[in-house]
């Protein structure tokens, strides 16, 4: 019997996909857990139509993520932090909330926070590298963390 899968089916496909299967199998397990439909010519055609859409809109979204990571990448992100009198050191470290903000403020691209993965705590002023997981891509940045008090930068976190 063929089937079109309405959902992943561990070990037999993707949803979208057309399979054949064992008639036991399609009317004891697939159809009655709603998992796939008989596939006639109709809802063949239609599936085909939405791959088709689905594959333009990842494409689409592919694009637009590859010109985000160039703007983010390409665009200086500053954080500013109290810094502990006569030291390099923060008092409180850089969240990804705030590293998210500064993002957003530099480049005009609204990013989720847990969006920012920073290899450890940011707590220290300098530079300092930070994974910034897109969708389909990842991509590390740099940004700077400046002391608040010398009115460099924007505050983010107060």
């Amino acid at each position: 019997m063929e089937l079109l899968l309405k959902q992943n089916v561990r070990g037999l496909g993707t949803a979208g996909q057309v399979v054949r299967v064992a008639d036991g199998y399609a009317q004891n397990f697939l159809l009655p857990r709603r998992l796939a439909i008989i596939a006639t010519e109709a809802v063949k055609a239609r599936a085909a139509q939405t791959s088709e859409r689905l594959a333009k809109e990842k494409a689409t979204k592919q694009q637009n993520e590859a010109q985000l990571a160039t703007k983010v990448q390409s665009t200086p992100i500053v954080v500013t932090g109290k810094v502990v009198p006569n030291s390099q050191n923060l008092y409180a470290a850089i969240h990804e909330s705030e590293i998210a903000a500064a993002i957003t403020q530099a480049t005009g691209i609204a990013i989720s926070p847990d969006k920012v993965q920073p290899s450890e705590p940011l707590k220290k002023v300098g530079s300092h590298k930070v994974l910034l997981d897109l969708n389909q891509k990842k991509i590390t940045i740099t940004i700077e963390i400046k002391n608040r008090d010398h009115g460099e930068g924007k505050t983010f976190a107060e």
